[in-house]
């Protein structure tokens, strides 16, 4: 059976959308060359370290603190208070 939402994310992945949706986010955000996994401050608490991170290749997040995890489409009905 197909995912229509995992195909989408595939899609945004592959496209570079992921990239430039969380570089517009956070941006402060310095990516390495090679490299699609970042650590930035969560926008989701009170935080001055870095604890939550991102993995553009997967289209992945998470708190390390534990209040926020999942997709991109995850963090923008979070970030955006979406119901």
């Amino acid at each position: 059976m197909k995912r229509p939402a995992a195909d989408l994310l595939k899609v945004l992945i592959e496209s570079g959308y992921m990239k430039e949706y969380f570089m517009q986010q956070f941006p402060d955000l310095n990516p390495e060359p090679g490299r699609d996994s970042y650590s930035v401050c969560c926008p989701f608490h009170d935080d001055n370290t870095p604890s939550m991170s991102i993995d553009i290749e997967k289209g992945l997040f998470i708190c390390n603190v534990g209040c926020a995890q999942g997709s991109v489409f995850d963090y923008r009905v979070k970030k955006e208070s979406i119901t």
